[in-house]
């Protein structure tokens, strides 16, 4: 299992990855963990080079409804941002959208509220893979 994001602004975005409760997220502030490991902290637009990725252990059992995936805004002045998600989950290849539209990064200021905040968003891991866009 894997996901990664990619974009094309000048900004910096971070994608944060919990592959169950109570266990650490994965990001580049803990880019190892039994359960997987952290690859590739973009700074910038990385849309056609590779994908800021998670990728869960081999052992490791997955159920993609007690996945918390969150992408934050950074550091840039772009507004709104877009990109796309890729879920590698059961050998194939999902992707879906994502927009932030906060207008500039906040360093992750306030992760402890990021539900509510403009600089966060969740992404639905099983509706990406429910929606059936494989690439």
């Amino acid at each position: 299992f894997g996901v990664g994001i990619a974009w094309s602004a000048a900004v910096d975005l971070d994608v944060w990855v919990q592959p169950y409760p109570g266990v650490p997220e994965l990001s580049f502030h803990n880019t190892q963990s039994p359960q997987g490991r952290y690859l590739h902290d973009w700074r910038s637009g990385n849309l056609g080079l590779d994908y800021e990725y998670v990728l869960f252990n081999a052992d490791q059992s997955v159920d993609l409804s007690r996945i918390g995936c969150w992408i934050n805004y950074y550091a840039g002045r772009v507004s709104p941002v877009h990109g796309i998600v890729v879920v590698h989950y059961e050998g194939r290849a999902y992707q879906g959208e994502f927009t932030i539209d906060a207008p500039s990064g906040n360093k992750a200021v306030d992760i402890s509220q990021r539900s509510r905040s403009r600089h966060w968003v969740k992404l639905d891991l099983a509706a990406i893979v429910r929606s059936g866009q494989s690439r």
